[in-house]
């Protein structure tokens, strides 16, 4: 037990620089070209690190607050990209208090973001579906653009894995694939708990 939440606050203790990286690169991005913009960026990035210190102590948070943090995470994206950045999100009400490990929602819609919308030109869609489903949680998130399996190994997404491993051995799952259309699809699959 002691070993598993070792493994547990080590792959946390990950994510955060990982998360914030990405978001200093999004405002370094911006700051001569924009420096009002990358003022608000700042603020919404100290709002997410403030969140993120208060939740990182839990593995588990409620699919609500985890959105909370995925719109504040879109919004300071949404500064960068502008019109290019589309977003539909539905989350069925049985699940909104279903809990999930940290950070998940938000990694998928960054990896999303990164391999999706910042390598078009075009508008992109990012889409997030949380259901219920035969007494699993299907958390999906889709985006415009072409799968590259090698492209998409980074930290954050085998990180994720490593977390699903610990947390759940067998009984989730995370995958993702190229559907028709220029589609690709990051789902992951939990048992569903509550509170």
């Amino acid at each position: 037990m002691l070993q598993r939440e070792s493994e547990l606050a080590n792959l946390k203790n990950q994510l955060n620089p990982h998360f914030l990286f990405n978001a200093l690169n999004s405002i370094r991005a911006l700051t001569l070209s924009d420096p009002h913009n990358a003022r608000e960026m700042l603020t919404l990035l100290a709002d997410l690190l403030r969140v993120s210190l208060s939740v990182n102590q839990y593995n588990l948070i409620r699919v609500q607050d985890e959105m909370n943090i995925v719109q504040d995470y879109i919004a300071l994206e949404a500064m960068r990209f502008e019109e290019r950045l589309i977003t539909s999100i539905h989350i069925s009400e049985e699940a909104m208090t279903a809990r999930i490990p940290t950070f998940c929602v938000q990694l998928l819609v960054e990896n999303a973001i990164k391999h999706g919308l910042a390598k078009r030109e075009q508008a992109t869609l990012i889409s997030i579906e949380i259901i219920i489903d035969n007494q699993q949680l299907i958390i999906a998130v889709n985006n415009s653009g072409i799968y590259q399996p090698g492209a998409s190994a980074g930290t954050g997404l085998q990180n994720l894995k490593q977390r699903l491993a610990i947390m759940y051995q067998d009984r989730a799952s995370f995958q993702i694939t190229q559907k028709p259309l220029e589609q690709v699809s990051a789902i992951i699959s939990l048992p569903v708990e509550y509170d």
